[in-house]
């Protein structure tokens, strides 16, 4: 828990205590899924590792109530995710199919 000082109505200093209240995780395998999933590249941008480093983006940010669970983590770069903030936004994973599939 964090401590921050604060001022009551009176102008008295009063002591808040700000708790997070995150829940859920995710394994570092899931993660590491997901950053195949998506071909290593954030779908914001466009840009492919290693040019950029993924980072973990919340879908539905803890401020509103998201979870850390895999369901609410998307990767993207971090520009991408900075400029995301705290709004939710999905960016779903273009699968492309190979021309070379073999089809039985």
């Amino acid at each position: 828990m964090r401590h921050k000082k604060a001022v009551d109505d009176n102008g008295k200093k009063k002591e808040r205590r700000h708790r997070r209240t995150e829940s859920g995780h995710h394994s570092r395998e899931a993660w590491e899924l997901m950053k195949r999933l998506y071909d290593y590249t954030c779908p914001c941008c466009g840009r492919r590792e290693p040019e950029i480093v993924l980072t973990r983006d919340h879908i539905t940010p803890v401020k509103k109530n998201g979870t850390s669970f895999i369901e609410n983590i998307q990767p993207l770069c971090e520009r991408c995710n900075g400029e995301k903030g705290a709004t939710i936004a999905y960016y779903p994973i273009h699968i492309v199919l190979s021309s070379r599939a073999i089809y039985s």
